[in-house]
């Protein structure tokens, strides 16, 4: 019988999440730029993966930066799979929480609520 890979996660953590409006407007996150950065480290068969996402508007009056990081186990992974996870799967994982609490930060902040639009990780990944 044939050793399946076993991917779990975890559990995650917010480690940085600052919002900043350097002007009192109504026209507070209009016309947004978001950018999204993946890394990761590997410690035995843990693989850390950071997701960070970074929004900005045009006129640079709302500035957003959040990072989280998912902890993930790998047992049994080859390397193509754990590319493929790492790339792919962790992120896609980690994006609803980034996407909650987005929301709810720009929400509490009592500005237009920013939802995130969806990602379709395998075309991002395969872009790697």
């Amino acid at each position: 019988m044939e050793n399946k890979s076993v991917f779990q996660f975890k559990s995650y953590k917010v480690i940085l999440s600052h919002l900043e409006i350097k002007e009192f407007s109504n026209k507070i996150g209009q016309d947004i730029n978001i950018e999204m950065g993946v890394s990761h480290k590997k410690d035995n068969k843990n693989i850390f993966i950071t997701l960070e996402t970074t929004i900005k508007d045009n006129v640079e009056n709302l500035f957003i930066n959040v990072k989280l990081v998912g902890l993930f186990n790998c047992e049994n992974c080859d390397e193509i799979e754990e590319n493929n996870f790492i790339n792919i799967n962790g992120p896609a994982i980690l994006f609803p929480y980034m996407r909650a609490h987005i929301s709810s930060l720009t929400s509490m902040a009592n500005i237009p609520t920013l939802v995130l639009p969806t990602i379709n990780f395998v075309a991002r990944g395969s872009n790697k």
